[in-house]
């Protein structure tokens, strides 16, 4: 089957079916996932299923990938409101790189966290060796620093640095958070440039 100068619907700069559009505007009016709904959002996912597949075999990506947006984003919705934001793994999946999709969205989480957890380290006990009158500022430096050997696993963090147990907890939890979104970034970025 072939789509020739179709004019599909956008929603945020992607292609998409006006079902879409149509369940999105029946779960905000009913507040949340009804199990009256569930059908259509399921046909709506097999839909955009049929699409992707259909685009893919005819190499075009880049309405491919729009459609493959529109199938996850269905998937989605069929959790219930809090889960579909954060609580799940496609809300997870979702939030940080739009489903593989949204390279930018992955690189400012990255930036995000590379420039908050310096922030919860001082918070968290990170003390160095040597401690004098530091301004503000100069903390926030030399626990950047500090994020940048635990990042990198140098071992000469641990002649200048007296990370508290909290804040070696805190490295575990960014060094696999950073490396799931680099990851992430590295599958958006292939993504992109296979258009």
């Amino acid at each position: 089957m072939y789509f020739i100068d179709i004019n599909w619907l956008k929603i945020f700069q992607r292609a998409a079916l006006g079902d879409e559009i149509e369940v999105k505007s029946k779960l905000k009016q009913k507040n949340g996932a009804n199990l009256s709904l569930l059908g259509d959002i399921e046909l709506v996912k097999s839909l955009y299923r049929q699409l992707k597949s259909n685009y893919e075999k005819n190499k075009n990506y880049g309405e491919s990938e729009d459609f493959y947006y529109g199938e996850m984003e269905m998937g989605r919705l069929k959790l219930s409101k809090w889960r579909r934001v954060a609580f799940s793994w496609e809300g997870l999946y979702w939030l940080m790189s739009g489903y593989g999709q949204r390279w930018q969205r992955t690189f400012l989480w990255i930036i995000g966290c590379l420039l908050t957890f310096p922030l919860w380290f001082l918070g968290s006990g990170l003390n160095w060796e040597y401690s004098y009158k530091d301004s503000l500022i100069e903390k926030y430096l030399n626990a950047f620093q500090f994020n940048f050997w635990a990042l990198t696993f140098q071992k000469e963090f641990n002649q200048y640095y007296k990370p508290e147990v909290f804040t070696k907890n805190l490295v575990v939890l960014e060094t696999l958070l950073i490396s799931i979104l680099i990851t992430l970034f590295i599958f958006a970025l292939k993504r992109k440039f296979k258009r």
